[in-house]
């Protein structure tokens, strides 16, 4: 167990690199912003203090403990991950959703919709530099045509289904549930939720679901998962009275 060199210190974590600062009373957002390039801090990193998530504006005390974490294993500044990592950021988001009823309420036009996403990340993340500007046009757009699709769902009576509680990376091979990173998964259980989450709401018959994913256990491999990870027993349906097959959601 590491101990605290100084009374007046706060250790700053962010991937392999930590140290122990002389940064009490400061800000979490001060402290991102003038180690954000010697740390090797992402913009969408999300900042722990002592295990607990934390805002910008809370402050550090002596001792504390200050981590940043990445979410959905993304690098800030690839432009070619902007879909996906959007798409991650709407998952995980609950504030970026509420955005989105507001869009479709208000009929927002897209200049409106981008200075709410931005003042939004602003407020949460900080100052964003010249990378982070497509991936919130990215987000903003993807609000929009998910606002539009549900309101047409509403005048036509439809049920509305929001925004998916698991995210699948392609690029990191990394489910994530409710932004939760899920590692260790077999190739087993790999196979079975890549299968679901391929059908999506509609999701898959019994015997649907064993062609896909290649296992003839599948329904025991998800009976398996669920027993020892609750956060997959909240996302994973199994067929009930409504005739649903099996699905993520």
């Amino acid at each position: 167990m590491s101990t605290i060199p100084d009374d007046n210190l706060v250790q700053v974590v962010c991937s392999s690199n930590h140290q122990w600062l002389p940064l009490v009373g400061k800000t979490v957002g001060t402290v991102k912003k003038s180690l954000r390039e010697v740390f090797s801090i992402a913009y969408f990193a999300d900042p722990w203090v002592n295990g607990h998530l934390a805002t910008l504006s809370d402050r550090l005390s002596a001792g504390d403990s200050l981590e940043f974490i990445r979410p959905f294993g993304f690098k800030g500044g690839e432009t070619q991950q902007d879909y996906p990592l959007a798409e991650a950021l709407i998952t995980a988001d609950s504030e970026l959703q509420n955005i989105r009823k507001h869009i479709r309420i208000e009929n927002l036009s897209n200049v409106e919709t981008l200075l709410l996403v931005t003042e939004h990340f602003i407020q949460k993340y900080g100052d964003p530099g010249k990378h982070e500007q497509p991936v919130f046009q990215e987000v903003a757009r993807q609000l929009i045509v998910t606002a539009v699709a549900l309101s047409d769902l509403h005048k036509s009576g439809q049920t509305i289904e929001l925004v998916k509680n698991v995210h699948f990376d392609p690029l990191s091979h990394i489910f994530f549930v409710k932004g939760k990173e899920k590692r260790g998964l077999s190739e087993p259980q790999m196979d079975v939720l890549q299968a679901l989450y391929e059908a999506g709401e509609k999701g898959l018959s019994k015997t649907q679901l064993e062609l896909n994913s290649g296992h003839s256990d599948a329904r025991g491999i998800l009976k398996r998962l669920i027993k020892d990870d609750p956060d997959w027993a909240a996302v994973i349906h199994f067929p009930g009275k409504a005739h649903r097959g099996y699905r993520l959601g």
